[in-house]
């Protein structure tokens, strides 16, 4: 019994020890990601390799490879510098306090699920605290949910369905203007984003005269501030030509996106790409705009039906340095297999 009980720690000991160096390659190949695909897709999973890292490196201290714990740890520590490097602010993990200025919610319906007797009710329960909703792989069905919602939920809307998956519906509560559909074109095929402009309630203010503070005189309403707010979903990058497809889409709005001089930018969509690929690295830097999530996994909405740990972050809402992401949380997934993703977003104190 002893010896079998040896054997079997021991085999358990190696099987660490093989999992570890699985792991590591995948981080060898996420590092080499502007080689081009399949290289790329090793670098969506760092969130995964932190997870099994972390898992890993007590294990094998217990197992007594302490050599491979310490390398386990060490990586993992690397692994999450990686993760967090591209944020605005690396090392905040949770919400920040402020005013809220605007809260935006992306969701990829998915053309496929025919969901809508699901995200009607939920749109409509919490339209007055969602300002604006984003919905992608928009239809002729998705147009129809949404003319049930302008009534009384969201009176001002964008519709750009599509008998594919990449149609857009934009609902807003507040008024919409200088609404365009920008051609985007492809080396596979030609696509577009949305661009639109979202006027926003100016700020109740008191005034007071004399000397009597619980006494007011009158009350304004601070100038209006709008937003910008563009839409874009990627196609997936299955493969070299596909993901050449997707770059080309995420640069073109990069640079649209930096030529537009307007105040108060957020780019929202479902992109197909991860912040830990390059192609998202680029689109930060080409366009001039800020990331920011919560969490060590960041957010993940992709896919629903595998546990939360398992989800990746290819859902996103990026904004201009002169805004402030507050709070980001994951919604739900509304027999969708994407989750949403609702931001609330301040604006930045100068």
């Amino acid at each position: 019994m002893e010896k079998v009980t040896l054997q079997s720690l021991s085999r358990l000991s190696q099987g660490m020890v093989w999992q570890f160096w699985v792991v590591a390659g995948g981080l060898a190949a996420a590092q080499c990601a502007r080689l081009g695909w399949p290289f790329e897709l090793a670098s969506h999973f760092l969130g995964h390799a932190l997870i099994a890292l972390a898992a890993l490196a007590p294990a094998l201290l217990i197992a007594g490879r302490w050599r491979y714990a310490v390398a386990a740890l060490g990586l993992a520590i690397l692994v999450l510098v990686q993760m967090r490097t591209p944020l605005e602010d690396p090392w905040r993990f949770g919400p920040l306090a402020g005013a809220p200025f605007v809260r935006v919610v992306q969701y990829n319906t998915a053309t496929q699920t025919k969901n809508e007797a699901q995200v009607e009710p939920w749109l409509r329960t919490h339209c007055t605290e969602h300002d604006v909703v984003v919905i992608q792989e928009a239809t002729a069905r998705t147009v129809d949910m949404a003319e049930s919602l302008r009534a009384d939920c969201y009176p001002h809307q964008v519709q750009a369905p599509r008998p594919h998956a990449f149609g857009m519906v934009v609902l807003s509560r507040h008024p919409l203007t200088e609404i365009q559909e920008i051609p985007i074109s492809g080396p596979r095929f030609d696509t577009f984003m949305l661009r639109v402009q979202v006027t926003l309630p100016g700020e109740p203010l008191t005034l007071y005269s004399g000397y009597k503070a619980s006494q007011p005189d009158r009350q304004v309403t601070l100038p209006s501030e709008p937003l910008t707010l563009y839409a874009l979903h990627t196609v997936p990058p299955m493969g070299r030509s596909l993901q050449a497809q997707r770059d080309a889409e995420l640069a073109a709005a990069a640079r649209t996106i930096a030529a537009d001089a307007a105040p108060r930018t957020v780019f929202v969509g479902d992109w197909n790409t991860t912040p830990y690929s390059p192609a998202f690295w680029d689109l930060l830097s080409a366009s001039g705009l800020l990331h920011q999530a919560g969490g060590i996994l960041q957010n993940p909405t992709w896919p629903a039906w595998l546990p939360h740990f398992m989800h990746l972050p290819i859902d996103h809402v990026l904004h201009s340095p002169d805004l402030v992401i507050l709070e980001r949380t994951v919604g739900p997934a509304l027999g969708s297999d994407h989750h949403a993703l609702i931001v609330t977003l301040g604006l930045k104190e100068t």
